[in-house]
């Protein structure tokens, strides 16, 4: 979605935005870069890409209208192109982008040649970086990969800090847009103040995500909101409390129920999806593999997103506790 919306506005400007790095579309959607010609820095949704990690709470808004990227680590990568592998520094890990991207303007600062053919480009690198790849008897791993595979673990281990500075950043950002605007934007004030107390409450923040600009604009705070409503409906009205929310994919990386609901809605509902076996679809046009099409469906049937809003829990309840 958020790929999407970027090319659109490549297309708007009269301009192609990003380019598909050469040989990097041969394997997994996972595996893929691209260079972006606005982005100041690279960025990554994918933690198994990177060779190493360092944990960075830190938030990027150079990325387009009312758009924040929250930086969970910077590291490296090895980009395979073709039979060719490029090592790239300091690349931010984010959750809240479905693709690999480089910078253009960072990669020329890093020393790299970048040659455009058409919606497509290549990499030459001007330096090449020494690597440990001495194995290690015990693990079988190189020195790097031990490393890296603790940096990752210690990053994850700070799950609860990461999401404490992201919940304080925007609620100082909303906070700020309050002040600073002749009058309160009262969408932003109607969705701090919402709360979940029957399906009434559920239908009106449903009805709100309408509007794709609407939820352009208010995109971080809706995540959160629905993922409180899903929370409520699981604890409160079916009685769960040991389902994950929100769920990660094996690779570690968080699955927005908010694009999950939104794509599946994008496809005729739940039904369809289902009897069509449009998973795996829906998996790959939210930045993850066709593989996870099961997950994405496990996602949804433990919570009310393959339902209608309505005021009758018992037939989902008589469900949920067969699947159970």
């Amino acid at each position: 979605m958020q790929q999407q919306h970027d090319e659109d506005e490549g297309l708007r400007n009269g301009q192609k935005t990003e380019y598909l790095v050469v040989g990097t579309d041969e394997g997994f959607w996972s595996e893929m870069w691209y260079v972006s010609k606005t982005l100041k820095h690279h960025f990554s949704g994918n933690l198994d890409r990177f060779k190493c990690i360092k944990c960075m709470n830190d938030v990027e808004t150079n990325t387009g209208d009312n758009q924040f990227y929250f930086i969970r680590g910077i590291g490296v990568v090895d980009i395979v192109s073709g039979v060719e592998k490029i090592r790239v520094q300091s690349v931010f890990y984010t959750q809240d982008i479905d693709r690999n991207v480089l910078s253009y303007d960072q990669l020329i600062t890093q020393g790299f040649t970048v040659k455009f053919t058409g919606d497509k480009c290549k990499l030459f690198p001007t330096f090449s970086v020494p690597l440990n790849n001495n194995i290690s008897i015990k693990f079988g791993l190189t020195k790097e990969e031990e490393m890296g595979v603790t940096e990752k673990q210690k990053m994850m281990n700070k799950e609860s800090e990461f999401m404490m500075f992201k919940t304080n950043y925007l609620n100082d950002h909303f906070e700020k847009l309050e002040i600073s605007s002749n009058e309160p934007d009262w969408k932003v004030m109607i969705l701090q103040t919402m709360k979940f107390k029957d399906f009434l409450d559920c239908k009106a923040l449903l009805n709100m995500m309408d509007d794709d600009e609407y939820i352009g604009k208010y995109k971080f705070i809706l995540q959160t909101k629905f993922e409180e409503m899903v929370e409520w409906f699981i604890t409160k009205k079916v009685g769960v409390t040991t389902r994950p929310i929100p769920a990660y994919a094996s690779n570690n990386r968080k699955v927005s129920l908010l694009d999950l609901y939104l794509e599946i809605e994008k496809e005729g509902g739940h039904r369809r999806v289902t009897e069509n076996n449009l998973w795996p679809k829906v998996a790959k046009d939210i930045g993850f593999e066709y593989s996870d099409g099961e997950l994405m469906h496990l996602c949804t049937q433990c919570t009310w997103m393959s339902l209608p809003i309505t005021t009758n829990l018992k037939p989902f309840n008589q469900t949920f506790m067969i699947k159970k």
